[in-house]
């Protein structure tokens, strides 16, 4: 039938049974359409390649190209298509190796059918590539009978003894290197007595070649008496006894390149040379004892020094968890480079921070004693115009220029008050509720020194000028008031009321007001206050925060 032909069947009254059930069905059909038969079609369409020139041009019907590529190239860059779209295109042997290459390029149709398309690829050699001379035989095979002395690369002759009925021999080697141009071998019918056959090996160089000459020996026919194969006569080998006999049995003391040629000279002996061949003997004696004398020794190595075992423990490596993952093992004189610089850096940090801490002591000591010298010098002045005012010193006498010295010496106090509180801590300030009471202070308003007596680099306004009776009258001290007949009892119930804090206008004469917080603290009459710690001598006031803060602010 035709591809496209539909099929149908239909089946009545139709009856089945398994046996135990019997089953019934009025009508049963099916139908299908003939599908068209896969595409047998496994040509390409088209086939090129861009990194070489195929040969000859392209043909569906050509299956076999070829073409040559430089070093630089090590696979072909193809572009290929099918006739048949449901056909698949396979490469393989596209990895190019120096010399000849065949690349395939495999179709297959719908159907299953193959065609192959070979390029023969020939890559080039490397321009800057030498190549080998090696001609040496790493085997040499015979298909009869035994080498005779063993095989060994470097040794050319061998013997071979076969009986009379041997009459043909095989002899063939492999090469050491893999790149080697050849290595021919050779096939004869054997003769009885000697028959000489040879292996050539060609290096890639293709200049240096090796032949190796094996001698087939084939006995006569047995006829009832021994044939003789040499004379009987044999050279001498006392020599080569003595020769081999000088050799070391350890060599493990001397160089390579003299137990080389020692092991050399000692496989070149040839046992049982004719008396003829006593030349060739006396050689073979000569090369032993010369390679034996040509020993070297290998020179002691000497002991290392204290420094070079030092110096080989820094570079061993050493991992260290956690960071060897980023960092992978390091060597030991990186560690301790890195541990050096982390120690600098630490002592660098604790040397600032004492330093700072020494140089903030110095600061609040100097700054203390600053504030008790100038509260003495007050304390002095102040007493010095109270007991003139007891003395009852007259307006005219009374000495203005204390009265400017004390007015500037309390305006200095009360800069450097605000500078020491800027720099000590807050509960070494004295409270203003603690000063002097009332009556120990001038007023203000009445110790304005006169424009004559001001301090010099003052300029004190016309209008705040206060004559001199004003500050003499004020400064007369009043009339002591007569004790009454009887005091008057104490009331326990009335406490004692306090002094009223000296306000910050009334604390020298003349000068602007100052806040409450920049004057200097005052010295209260009463019995001594207890001495605050020195911070130089006891530092153990400084909390852990204070100690980061001032690390950060470094």
């Amino acid at each position: 039938m035709a591809p496209g032909t539909k099929v149908s069947a239909k089946v009545t009254n139709i009856s089945a049974s398994d046996g135990r059930t019997d089953y019934y069905a009025d009508s049963a059909s099916w139908s299908a359409t003939i599908a068209a038969p896969l595409s047998g079609n496994a040509k390409l369409s088209s086939l090129s390649c861009s990194n070489a020139s195929l040969s000859p041009a392209f043909s569906p019907d050509t299956t076999s190209y070829s073409a040559t590529v430089p070093y630089s190239v090590s696979s072909l860059s193809l572009s290929y298509k099918a006739q048949e779209s449901g056909a698949r295109v396979s490469v393989s042997g596209n990895s190019l190796s120096v010399g000849s290459n065949a690349v395939t390029i495999t179709v297959t149709a719908p159907n299953g059918a193959t065609k192959k398309y070979v390029i023969y690829v020939t890559r080039q050699q490397d321009p800057n590539y030498v190549p080998s001379s090696n001609a040496l035989l790493r085997d040499l095979t015979v298909s009869v009978g035994r080498l005779s002395p063993s095989f060994a690369p470097d040794v050319k002759d061998y013997v071979v003894y076969v009986p009379f009925e041997v009459t043909s021999a095989e002899v063939d080697g492999v090469a050491q290197d893999g790149r080697a141009r050849s290595v021919t071998g050779g096939s004869a019918d054997l003769e009885p007595g000697d028959n000489t056959l040879r292996v050539v090996c060609t290096a890639e160089d293709n200049a240096t070649q090796a032949v190796y000459t094996v001698h087939f020996y084939r006995m006569p026919a047995f006829a009832g008496v021994l044939p003789k194969i040499a004379d009987s006569a044999t050279a001498d080998y006392t020599a080569v006894e003595e020769a081999l006999a000088k050799v070391p049995l350890v060599l493990n003391g001397y160089t390579d390149e003299t137990v080389a040629a020692l092991q050399k000279a000692v496989r070149s002996v040839v046992r049982d040379l004719p008396a003829d061949k006593q030349a060739d003997v006396d050689a073979m004696a000569k090369a032993v004892t010369d390679a034996v004398a040509g020993l070297k020794k290998i020179p002691p190595v000497p002991e290392p020094t204290l420094w070079e075992k030092l110096t080989a423990i820094l570079q061993e490596k050493l991992s260290v968890p956690y960071i060897s993952d980023v960092t992978g093992p390091l060597t030991l004189k990186t560690w301790a480079i890195a541990a050096g610089v982390l120690l600098l850096l630490l002592a660098y940090l604790i040397g600032t921070l004492i330093g700072r801490l020494v140089g903030r002591h110095r600061t609040l000591r100097r700054l203390r004693e600053e504030q008790e010298d100038l509260e003495e010098e007050e304390q002095a002045e102040e007493r010095a115009a109270l007991e003139a005012a007891a003395a009852g010193t007259p307006a005219d006498d009374f000495p203005v220029e204390a009265v400017a010295a004390a007015a500037a010496a309390g305006t200095e106090a009360s800069e450097n008050a605000a500078s020491a509180e800027e720099a000590a801590p807050v509960e070494e300030t004295v409270p203003v509720e603690e000063a002097a009471p009332v009556e120990e202070a001038a007023p203000a308003e009445e110790s304005a020194p006169t424009e004559e007596n001001a301090p010099a680099g003052e300029n004190v306004p016309i209008e705040e000028v206060v004559p001199v009776e004003e500050i003499a009258a004020a400064e007369e001290p009043a009339p002591a008031e007569e004790p009454a007949s009887e005091p008057e009892p104490v009331r326990e119930s009335e406490p004692e009321p306090e002094p009223e804090p000296v306000s910050v206008e009334e604390a020298a004469p003349g000068e602007e007001a100052q806040p409450a917080e920049d004057a200097a603290p005052a010295v209260e009459n009463g019995p001594a206050a207890e001495e605050p710690v020195d911070p130089v001598d006891d530092i153990s006031w400084m909390s852990i925060d204070d100690l980061l803060d001032d690390i950060k602010n470094m």
